[in-house]
């Protein structure tokens, strides 16, 4: 029996293709067909069994391997169709046209186009330099073409000529069953793989492990997987005492590790992995990180659409629970704070085109060598944090552009130091506030650098300030008094060091190219911390949520939220504990047979905001909140399973304290919310 793979978009993404592969996949898993799509995490529960479901980068390496034969590819006009070309060309197999005309995927599938935050092109060498329609061009890499209508197919004849047949789902009874048919005999014609043409240039990738014998092994082998051919694997361990470096030569003979001799920290550490290579990119990996197969392919695609860029950053999720971004890319204010672009949000856009961003983190990056030789290496005075801001900053001035690639995926364990030692959180809120400060001061020309930093330095104050109130306000305040410390010592670092810091802002500002308006649209406007993103440590989703059927705002609530929560609040005056959400927020409860409705427990206190509420996509519910704390409820449709975790997502009216000239405070806040609960 041939073993079918379906490569299509799945919900939740609403097109035709999807359409389709909804309608397909029961059938064809009867067969034992597999579904490949760019992200598995986002499908909807229920509609392919999970262990089915697999992401694009794995089909080269499944069909190789023999667990299956042929790839049926839907194909259709929508962006995030691209990721499917390079495969469909290597591979042949069944293409499924959804639509005849395809050259909009023209745009994002070639060359590069506007760099000022509308995105860039995607570099696809695959297609050649190949004129004409774009379905032509697809088409002629089809074992078998096939249309998802009569319109379409005759619409096709006329684009592809008649040496091709093109065969029609809708003139059929059972299209699963046509093709099965079709994939049949191109299996047995047994097509080789189409070699590809294209000399992709050397890449390093460089891993700095310290003490990671038991948690480096899926990252190494993520990358000794990956479907690049020319990629050198280094391994720079800081001196590790648990024995990583022996088992790393031992488990992995592929990777070149290099004894750094004492613990350099993660931007010395990189620096002699760095200067260990001679490849034209670097590409970066955190130690606890797991990255797709296509990862380091996805990344140069990005690179080579760009003769200017200096770095490229991944799209990185949360391993505990994937359907959220742990990252894509950075963004920074004028006060030096940066913070993971979208992180704790849902993976919901599905574009694969590159997008030019302020940096990378460095957990997940691409770097271009011939801009790292520019503008010089990781500053080691960082130790670790802040200095792929700072590098990123250097490319930016210096004329160089950096992106983020939405195909480019890896996981990582965003979560796993969330128990460190308080001495170890100090010290982290030390060199983060510290080297911030280091940031601001090396990169902002001098007449920004006037204007800011007195502004960064009142805020500063402030803060202070603040927390000293709380400190005295309460008993249990040694948290408090440590970060308090913190701030204070990161300021006294700064001006005992100020001289050498001006030396190298000196070093720094001779490599200015760009006059200082030409990236201002790239950073964002204030000088007050992060905290926007929310709660960002408790969020989870269906993956890691805990199966609950009732939820206590502050008492039940850290282990079922998703996305979209902010801090747990209990002012004085209110009758229990609550969180405000986001425009948006989701959270998780496992409703068990007989059991019909959901009730939400919450208000709107400073004016009435509209709320809709969903399971599972489905809106159930659409009412406007008041001021008085109150139930909503809504009935759950009886056709969404019980017995397992469910998904529900708030929609409210939203507003920002600092726009209503309410106090400093620039969070996005819709409603106060006290429980949720299944009835």
């Amino acid at each position: 029996m041939v073993k079918v793979a379906l490569c299509s978009p799945l919900p939740p993404w609403r097109v035709p293709a999807a359409s389709l592969a909804v309608d397909l996949v029961p059938r064809l898993r009867a067969s034992g067909a597999e579904v490949f799509v760019e992200n598995p995490y986002p499908v909807r529960p229920g509609l392919v069994p999970a262990d089915s479901l697999f992401p694009i980068s794995d089909l080269s390496h499944r069909l190789a391997s023999g667990e299956v034969d042929v790839p049926i590819y839907l194909i259709g006009s929508q962006a995030h169709h691209v990721h499917q070309i390079p495969y469909l060309v290597r591979h042949p197999g069944v293409i499924v046209f959804t639509e005849s005309d395809l050259d909009a995927l023209r745009g994002p599938a070639s060359g590069v186009v506007a760099k000022n935050g509308d995105g860039v092109g995607f570099m696809l060498p695959e297609l050649g330099d190949s004129s004409g329609p774009l379905a032509r061009v697809i088409g002629s890499y089809a074992a078998k073409a096939v249309a998802l209508n009569t319109r379409v197919a005759e619409e096709l004849r006329s684009v592809l000529g008649s040496a091709q047949e093109i065969h029609d789902l809708e003139s059929v009874e059972d299209p699963a069953e046509l093709l099965g048919e079709l994939a049949d005999s191109v299996a047995a014609a047994q097509p080789s793989p189409r070699a590809s043409a294209i000399r992709w240039p050397k890449v390093a990738a460089v891993v700095v492990s310290y003490n990671s014998k038991s948690i480096i092994s899926p990252c190494l082998q993520s990358l000794c997987e990956q479907d690049y051919q020319d990629l050198e694997i280094v391994v720079v361990d800081n001196a590790s005492e648990d024995g990583t470096a022996q088992f790393i030569h031992e488990e992995f003979p592929r990777a070149r590790v290099i004894d750094s001799g004492a613990n350099l920290g993660f931007a010395a550490g990189n620096n002699l992995g760095f200067r260990s290579s001679e490849a034209k990119y670097f590409v970066l990996l955190n130690q606890d990180a797991v990255a797709h197969r296509n990862w380091v392919t996805e990344l140069v695609r990005a690179a080579e659409a760009d003769g200017m860029v200096g770095a490229v950053a991944a799209k990185m999720l949360m391993d505990r629970c994937p359907t959220l971004l742990n990252s894509t890319g950075t963004e920074m204010n004028q006060g030096g704070w940066a913070w993971d672009r979208q992180v704790g949000e849902k993976d919901e856009d599905p574009s694969p085109v590159p997008v030019e961003v302020f940096g990378g983190c460095g957990g997940a990056l691409l770097i271009n060598r011939a801009a790292l030789r520019d503008v010089g290496d990781f500053d080691e005075k960082f130790f670790m944090y802040f200095e792929d801001t700072d590098l990123c900053w250097r490319f930016l001035l210096s004329g160089y552009h950096n992106y983020y690639a939405p195909l480019a995926i890896v996981r990582h364990d965003f979560h796993g130091d969330s128990g460190a030692s308080p001495g170890r959180e100090y010290r982290r809120h030390f060199m983060s506030e510290r080297n911030r400060i280091q940031t601001l001061i090396k990169n902002n020309d001098f007449k920004t650098l006037k204007r800011v930093l007195p502004q960064v330095y009142r805020h500063d104050r402030r803060r202070l300030a603040s927390l000293d109130e709380r400190i005295r306000a309460t008993k249990d305040s040694e948290h408090l008094v440590g970060i308090a410390k913190m701030i204070r010592r990161a300021w006294r670092w700064n001006i005992w060091h100020l001289p050498g810091l001006w030396w190298r802002r000196r070093r720094v500002q001779a490599l200015r190219r760009v006059p200082a308006e030409q990236t201002e649209h790239l950073l964002l406007p204030g000088v007050y911390e992060g905290g926007h993103q929310g709660d960002v440590m408790v969020f989870h989703d269906r993956f890691s949520a805990a199966p609950k059927h009732d939820i206590v705002i502050g008492d039940s609530d850290r282990d079922c939220l998703g996305s979209g929560w902010h801090g747990i609040e209990h002012p004085e005056g209110s009758h229990a504990p609550y969180r405000w959400c986001r425009g948006r927020a989701w959270f998780y409860l496992q409703p068990e047979e007989g059991v019909g409705r959901v009730v939400v427990k919450l208000a709107s206190p400073i004016e009435p905001h509209g709320l809709k509420l969903f399971a599972e996509d489905g809106e159930i519910l659409s009412t406007t909140v008041g001021q008085e704390v109150s139930e909503v409820s809504a009935t759950i449709p009886p056709e969404i399973v019980r017995g397992r975790i469910m998904e529900f997502r708030i929609e409210a009216e939203w507003m920002r304290p600092i726009d209503r000239d309410l106090g400093p405070d620039r969070r996005e806040l819709g409603l106060i919310v006290f429980g949720m609960r299944v009835e």
